[in-house]
């Protein structure tokens, strides 16, 4: 992640005697008088200095999360926490003492001026780059279809990190537009058209540059199907994508964005309802893996066969790429795989709960009651003294699951 964003090695050192420096956490400056505090950006890594081609930006440093855009997700709820609790107009004690809301802008703009950020022209679907999609004022220079962040392969890769990033681009959307500041009104569009820019990312077909693979549910052929994908390896095409837990936190993270376009009374240019509703359907709903241009289901993820009754461990992942009959996988860490295994069961409790309520997805949900994969997770839950060699849980989790 630095590699793609310092500017010189002024970013590193930087970095290094912030953190030699800092201890005991950042030093906020609140109204002229100056608290120490424990690290409210502990998710945010190192310091650096801004890139040579973001011109636009402000202030003289941001931070450097690794992980791409599912990194700078958990950076930025750091950063909203710190907003709700002291407002925009914090001062830092960070070189030239920026505004929080001016470090919010500085970060956004960093991220979308680098080099693997592409911007989808709608007219015709070029890629282009921040400097050439937006002016000086942050408007577009066009009409945007969407904003990816492509892997290796020049492709868009990783859903879970643009529907994370989208989420926290509509929280600062929904804090500048309440907090008045200078620049706030602008501000709060901007973040708005680019969250909404980077969900249109991961909706669109995998044939135009996005993430999504649809059918027709195979078990209800009137219905539709969508598989979100996500892969966290940069070397894979985004259309081999089939990590359960990605595709669980894609749905997840649109739900909580249609939750708070409600609230907000934003007309969003997107029909999330029928994208969750198409995603819930995946899982219970469209009969499983049948080969590239299909997803898996629920049942696919079952680690002692998809017709198996009795409890069982979820997979971490699935090719869909694979030819048919495809086969679902565990990472090599097996206290990872527990922990997975017992954060899609949250995933899907939360998902199934915001379905409900927003009215959505009723056969998928009903279903998901009769479902045996989702009774052979839970019920694996209970098993935790027998658990397979890919499988190990450790006292943290075996706490989390016995509060579950």
């Amino acid at each position: 992640m630095l590699a793609r964003r310092c500017a010189s090695g002024f970013g590193l050192g930087l970095a290094y005697a912030f953190r030699m420096a800092g201890a005991v956490g950042l030093l906020v400056v609140f109204a002229g008088s100056i608290q120490a505090e424990s690290n409210p950006f502990d998710s945010c890594g190192a310091l650096t200095a801004q890139p040579q081609d973001c011109p636009d930006c402000q202030g003289e440093v941001v931070f450097a999360p690794d992980g791409y855009w599912h990194g700078l997700a958990q950076c930025s709820r750091d950063i909203r926490d710190v907003w709700r609790r002291s407002g925009p107009d914090q001062r830092l004690d960070l070189p030239g003492e920026p505004r929080l809301a001016d470090l919010v802008r500085d970060q956004i703009l960093s991220e979308m001026s680098a080099p693997d950020v592409r911007f989808l022209r709608a007219s015709d679907g070029l890629q282009m780059s921040f400097a050439d999609s937006f002016d000086a004022d942050l408007r577009p220079r066009a009409d945007l279809s969407a904003v990816v962040l492509i892997n290796d392969r020049g492709e868009a890769y990783n859903g879970m990190g643009q529907t994370g990033l989208a989420y926290f681009l509509f929280q600062f959307a929904a804090l500048a537009g309440k907090d008045g500041y200078d620049r706030a009104a602008e501000d709060a569009a901007f973040y708005r058209l680019l969250g909404t820019a980077a969900l249109a990312g991961v909706l669109r077909p995998v044939a135009e540059g996005g993430l999504t693979t649809r059918t027709a549910c195979a078990l209800a052929p009137d219905l539709g199907c969508n598989w979100y994908h996500s892969v966290t390896r940069r070397d894979l095409s985004g259309a081999a994508g089939g990590t359960l837990n990605q595709m669980l936190h894609v749905l997840r993270d649109m739900a909580q964005i249609d939750q708070l376009a409600a609230r907000q009374g934003w007309a969003l240019d997107l029909d999330l309802p029928r994208a969750i509703e198409a995603g819930v359907n995946q899982l219970f709903l469209s009969g499983g893996y049948q080969g590239p241009g299909t997803g898996p289901d629920l049942a696919d993820f079952n680690s002692l066969g998809r017709d198996s009754t009795g409890p069982s461990w979820a997979y971490y992942g699935y090719n869909t790429l694979a030819d048919a009959p495809g086969r679902g996988y565990f990472l090599k860490n097996p206290a990872k795989n527990c922990s997975y295994h017992a954060h899609d069961i949250q995933l899907l409790r939360t998902i199934l709960k915001h379905a409900k309520a927003a009215g959505l997805a009723g056969q998928a949900r009903a279903a998901a009651l009769g479902s045996d994969a989702m009774a052979a997770f839970v019920g694996a839950l209970s098993q935790l003294d027998t658990t397979p060699a890919e499988i190990s849980c450790s006292k943290a989790v075996r706490a989390k699951i016995a509060r579950m």
